[in-house]
Formats: C-alpha cells, sequence, structure tokens
C-alpha cells in the first residue's frame, strides 16, 4: 500500500523525464503500441526499398542486477528530490533473502543488488535506472522495460551490419558501467525486406566475441516476426495455444452437463479471445490470420454446445460474441483512435507513407479511427457481415447471450442445435455414417424440420418461437424433449 502511494504521488514527475524511446510500463503507452512503432519502421524500409537491420537484445535477470547506489544516484538527478531518494533507499536496504531445496535452507543472506520482485515500484525504478541509455544517430530503439529492439536502414547488408555493429559496442561499454548483462547467446538478429533473391542472407554480427544468431522469425513483445511480415509462423503459434486454452474450456462441458454458458463465455473471452486478438492491430490483415479464427470458432462451439457442421455465423449469434474479423478490425479501429489523438502514443504524429507497394496493408494506410464507441461498431459491422441471413432469426445479431442462457446446459445446448437446424437427428446420424436408419421412433424421416411436428413431441410449436432473444416455453419443453432423446 505504501509502495503504491509513493508511485502514485511521483509518476507523473518522473513520466515527463523519461526517454521517448522507453514505452514500459507508462500510461499511454502499451506493447501493441510499441510494437506498432517497430512494425511501421520495417514497412518504411519495404516502401523506400531499403533493408531494415534489427538487433534483439536480451539482458541475464535485468531486474536483479541492478545496483542500488547507481540506481539512487541516478533518482536523484532525474527528480532532484531528496526525499524521495531517501524512501526509495529505505525501502531497498536491509532486504534478506534464503534459498529452500528439498528440506534444507541456507542462511539468510543480504540482497545487494537488484529490485524487489513484485512491487509495484520496480519497473518505474528500472526506466530510471536505463533512462541514460545511449541512443544512436543511425539506429532506433524501441524499448519497453527490459526488452529492446535497434533497428537500422541501408542500401546494403553490408551497410547494416557496420551500424548494427557500432550500436551495439556503444552498449557494451553502457551495460558494462552500469552493472547489467547482456547475453549475446540469446540475443537475435535478423534482416527485414522484400528482395527475395537474398532471402538467404544472413547478418554477420560478433558481440562480446560471441557470433550472433541470425534468426529468422524473431519475437518482440510476444509477436513473432519473419522477413516480409507475413505473420504465418505468429498465426500459427496463437492459433495452437487457442487450441489448448480449447482443452481447458472443455473440461467445463460434457454430453449431458456443463458450466453455466454466462460462464462458460466469460472464461472463452478471457482465455481465448484475448490470446486470439493480441497486438491484433499489427496482423491482423495478414493473409494467415483465419488460422486463428478457426481455433475460435471451436471456441464457440463449445460455448454452445453446437456440432462441428454448424454453420459459424450462427455459433457467433449464439454466443453473443462478434465474428474474429470484425474484433480484429475494431480492436485496429481503437489503436487508431489512440495513434491520432493521444500525445503520449509511440505512434502520433505517425503519418501515411508512399503507396509504391500497393500490396501492402499496414497499419497506417489500412485503418481508421473509431465514429462510434467500439461496441457500436462491432454491432453494425455483423448487422452488415448478416445480411444475406433471411431470418429474423440470425438478422440482429447482439453481445449477450440468448434468454434462455439460464436454462440448464443439456437444454441449453440442444436448444442452440434446434435452432441452427444442425443436430443429431437419424437422418445426419445416416449421412454421417454412424447410423443405418433415418427413421424417427414416430416412423417419419427425423431431419431438422421434423424436430417441430414430431406426433410424440409434448406442443406444437413454429419456428418464431425459437427468435434467439426471446425464447417461448414451447420451444423449451421441445428442447428438453430431444435433449433427453440425445438430438
Amino acid at each position: 500500500m505504501f509502495e503504491r502511494m509513493v508511485l502514485n504521488r511521483i509518476k507523473d514527475k518522473i513520466d515527463g523525464k523519461l526517454i521517448k524511446q522507453q514505452a514500459g510500463f507508462r500510461a499511454g503507452k502499451s506493447c501493441t503500441g510499441q510494437i506498432l512503432n517497430l512494425v511501421e519502421e520495417i514497412e518504411k524500409g519495404y516502401e523506400n526499398n531499403v533493408i531494415t537491420g534489427a538487433a534483439f537484445i536480451d539482458l541475464s535477470a535485468a531486474y536483479d542486477t541492478v545496483n542500488h547506489r547507481l540506481l539512487l544516484k541516478k533518482i536523484y538527478e532525474l527528480t532532484e528530490d531528496a526525499k524521495f531518494t531517501k524512501i526509495i533507499s529505505l525501502l531497498l536496504r536491509n532486504r534478506r533473502f534464503f534459498v529452500s531445496l528439498q528440506a534444507k535452507k541456507s542462511r539468510w543472506r543480504r540482497q545487494n543488488n537488484g529490485l524487489p520482485q513484485g512491487s509495484v515500484l520496480s519497473p518505474i525504478l528500472f526506466n530510471i535506472y536505463t533512462n541514460d541509455q545511449p541512443i544512436g544517430t543511425q539506429t532506433k530503439h524501441f524499448i519497453y522495460a527490459d526488452d529492446l529492439a535497434i533497428t537500422t536502414q541501408g542500401k546494403t547488408f553490408e551497410e547494416v551490419e557496420v551500424n548494427l555493429n557500432d550500436t551495439l559496442n556503444t552498449m557494451k561499454e553502457y551495460y558494462n558501467d552500469n552493472y547489467l548483462k547482456p547475453n549475446p547467446a540469446n540475443t537475435q538478429i535478423t534482416a527485414f525486406h522484400l528482395r527475395n533473391r537474398d532471402a538467404k542472407r544472413k547478418l554477420r554480427i560478433n558481440w562480446q566475441d560471441t557470433e550472433l544468431e541470425h534468426c529468422e522469425e524473431p519475437t518482440y513483445l510476444g509477436i513473432k516476426l519473419d522477413r516480409a511480415l507475413t505473420y504465418r509462423s505468429h498465426c500459427e503459434n496463437t492459433k495452437n495455444k487457442i487450441g489448448t486454452r480449447n482443452c481447458l474450456l472443455q473440461k467445463l462441458v460434457g454430453s449431458q452437463w456443463g458450466a453455466d454458458p454466462h460462464v462458460l463465455r466469460t472464461t472463452a473471452l478471457s482465455l481465448c479471445y484475448s490470446t486470439g486478438e493480441y497486438a491484433c492491430a499489427a496482423w491482423r490483415n495478414s493473409a494467415h490470420a483465419k488460422k486463428v479464427d478457426v481455433a475460435l470458432n471451436v471456441t464457440n462451439r463449445l460455448i454452445t454446445g453446437c456440432l462441428r457442421p454448424t454453420p459459424v455465423q450462427k455459433v457467433q449469434v449464439l454466443c453473443g460474441i462478434a465474428p474474429p474479423n470484425i474484433r480484429r478490425e475494431v480492436a485496429a479501429r481503437v489503436e487508431k483512435t489512440k495513434q491520432e489523438s493521444d500525445l503520449r502514443h509511440p505512434l502520433y504524429g505517425g503519418k501515411t507513407m508512399g503507396s509504391r507497394l500497393k500490396s501492402r496493408k499496414n497499419f497506417l494506410k489500412t485503418t481508421i479511427s473509431l465514429s462510434q464507441t467500439p461496441e457500436a461498431t462491432r454491432i453494425d459491422l455483423w448487422k452488415e457481415a448478416m445480411k444475406e441471413h433471411n431470418s429474423l432469426l440470425w438478422k440482429d445479431p447482439k453481445e449477450s447471450l440468448p434468454t434462455a442462457s439460464h436454462l440448464p446446459w443439456s437444454v441449453w445446448k440442444t436448444l442452440n442445435r434446434l435452432l441452427t437446424e444442425t443436430g443429431r437427428t437419424a437422418s445426419n446420424m445416416k449421412k454421417w455414417g454412424l447410423k443405418d436408419d433415418g427413421k424417427c421412433e414416430c416412423g417419419g424421416e427425423q431431419d431438422a424440420d421434423h424436430l417441430f411436428v414430431c406426433p410424440q413431441l409434448p406442443n406444437k410449436c413454429r419456428k418464431e418461437d425459437f427468435l434467439t432473444h426471446k425464447i417461448s416455453d414451447k420451444a423449451i419443453q421441445i428442447a428438453a424433449y430431444w435433449g433427453a432423446k440425445g438430438i
């Protein structure tokens, strides 16, 4: 509590004195904004027909190697506040620790270096500690806390190598002077360009007597990049991550039992959709983005209990979750609005580059800002996409679950299958090779239409009774009847 109070008192004063390249843990800045900042620099290189060389520097235990004496000196130089410096000195002093391993404990030791793990002050203290890092004139620095990407552009690979070498040597001196430990073995370099004839050309840079690894697909702030920014590997990795989370979601449902639909929807949004939409403003125009949609479609089917052949547009309406491409588009527009209006955004003031390359669909060129709330924009785009459906059942989507979402899982699941007209009917089971006969117990052909008119039903109803946001009692009774039959 005390540390948070100190942070709230001092953060505005400190933030105004931090270098603009630092985006880590600062108000108005985010991972997405910094990723876009780097990506737009690479896109600028494409437009200018130059090579963008990048070095992604790895620091070993960056927070644990901060020198207390040097940190306090830098705090006072930045803030000119002796009382604040004294408070930080008291917070860092006399911190002790021991190691426990297999029921054995080491003796207590005093911590003379490093920032407290989990402290709300640690990020801003690290920003102060590294605020004097050198910024080269031939390079650009993209910093997020201890994650640093350095880029330079040149007509030739040799020019890029020289510029990166000079900057890395300067950074080496800085790290030595500040007791930070760069890890050349995990530091990666790469070249971004559209010269297919040079696709296999690697940058050759030696740093601290170690030849740096030329990585074809480096990762920066969780986004996997590649030479031409196709984001193929990133989309495939994201799909796999969502698949893992879908396995967790699947533990909440069974054939006859399941968690409350609201719990499933909230879990899906927090686990699956948050992963599938991370920094999507940078990669939403990738031709491989549809691979992510495949995994999110599975998420939607788990929420609703719908079968795989069910049209995804209908499943999305039942989930009350807009299609992934629409959610990505609106997320990009939100970021564009910030970029145009917030002085603190890393890309503030950025302008659309020339259009030498018509096929490039970068953020600044293709994204428009919001004209209404994100929620209203999603609904408008969603309704436009659903125009082809004539039924009132699907033409008015909402970002909420249908009124019947309070029902038991087996009834909720069966109701959704009746709504989409894709269930485990005898006719479908025969078509899928799972049954020899397509007849109902009443003797009629058991297809989707038969489920509404079967003579054995407790009540007769019409399809109009199954409007997603106005489910009738008759519809619920019929869903319960067919749910017991395993439809």
